[in-house]
This record gives structure tokens, sequence and C-alpha cells, in this order.
């Protein structure tokens, strides 16, 4: 598996529906950014959008990603 950019978030999206998300750990954007990495679900709703699910500082995040382009390493979404 991949390892995170060091000062970047991203996410995984392994076996089973299980998500990893590298994210902000807290509400401020301004450098520099602490992270944390969470766990999630993810499932797919149709050829171009998938569904995830994670906690976040705030609570839980719920949301539709469509799918710009998609290769072996990397994915491009637009958060719907």
């Amino acid at each position: 598996m991949r390892k995170f950019k060091k000062n970047d978030g991203g996410y995984k999206f392994g076996k089973n529906g299980v998500l990893t998300v590298k994210q902000n750990s807290g509400w401020c954007g301004t450098s520099p950014i602490d992270y944390e990495i969470v766990e999630g679900t993810w499932k797919v709703v149709n050829d171009s959008v998938i569904h995830v699910e994670h906690k976040y500082w705030g609570g839980t995040i719920s949301e539709d990603l469509h799918i710009i382009s998609l290769s072996k390493s990397e994915m491009a979404f637009k958060v719907l």
C-alpha cells in the first residue's frame, strides 16, 4: 500500500469498503497543519460515484465523490 504524502491529506480505498483518510486534525487550515489518520467506509454508488463516510474533528462526514479520472494509483474527484 502506498504511503500518504508527508505534508498533504489523502484517501486510501482498501478492500471490503475500508477507507483510510489523512486529514486536518482541527478546524484551522493555517500552516503548520497537524494531520490525523482516521478510518471510515466507502461504497460504489455507480460507475462514476463513490460514497464515503468517516469521522472528523466536528463529527461525521458523509459525502459522494464524483470520479473525474482514475488510474491504478491515483484518483481525481469532485465532492458532490
